[in-house]
């Protein structure tokens, strides 16, 4: 099922109890394990942990786009 949100506390503030409950206890754990500088936010309708562009060193080459299939936890 997707939501439409535009925060992650939008999208998890209309998950059904028992979702909620889950997807805090897993915010907790990505939230301690994650390296500083990773940016929450919604995408395709999910919530998604990036790296902003900012955290990119000068000049380094990268694509926007990852060419592989999408995935979740």
């Amino acid at each position: 099922m997707t939501y439409e949100a535009n925060t992650p506390k939008e999208y998890i503030a209309q998950l059904p109890t028992e979702r909620k409950i889950a997807i805090e206890k897993l915010r907790i754990v990505i939230k301690k394990n994650l390296p500083k500088g990773f940016k929450k936010s919604i995408n395709y309708k999910r919530l998604d942990y990036c790296v902003p562009d900012l955290k990119y060193l000068k000049g380094y080459a990268y694509k926007r786009k990852l060419d592989m299939d999408k995935s979740c936890i």
